[in-house]
């Protein structure tokens, strides 16, 4: 129960001080946020638009489908984008700088706290040790 008092009583502090920042860094902070979700869009839709573009080249389709030959070069495309999907999750961890940048404590929440530290060693490791294959579910 004091560990729980000690974190509330950290929060109300960490409020009290971004309400003191707030009015001067509100307008920067904004126009921040505006780029990067700009950026972020253009960058998911190129990493998805990508994945579509090298999986009807190769000839894959919805349903079910053998594993590629590791030796065809043509697959080293599904490496590269699961390399660029990676480098989006650590970017990501900026949506955390954000919400305390705004002094939107409550919006961190354990659930958001566990998705961005969990997302990217989950991210690396299928890149790392199954690059190339068919393990696009870990995206999802």
């Amino acid at each position: 129960m004091k560990r729980h008092k000690n974190q509330l009583k950290n929060k109300e502090e960490f409020n009290s001080i971004m309400k003191n920042t707030k009015t001067s860094s509100n307008n920067m902070i904004k126009q921040l946020m505006i780029l990067y979700n700009m950026i972020m869009v253009i960058y998911s839709a190129v990493i998805s638009f990508s994945t579509m573009w090298a999986v009807y080249n190769l000839g894959y389709g919805l349903g079910c489908a053998e594993l590629p030959d590791p030796n065809d070069k043509r697959t080293d495309i599904f490496v590269w984008i699961g390399y660029f999907f990676y480098v989006s999750k650590i970017v990501e961890l900026l949506d955390t700088v954000f919400f305390l940048w705004r002094g939107k404590v409550d919006q961190v929440t354990f659930l958001h706290v566990f998705h961005h530290a969990t997302m990217p060693p989950s991210i690396w490791w299928g890149v790392k040790y199954a690059p190339g294959k068919f393990n696009n579910h870990c995206f999802l």
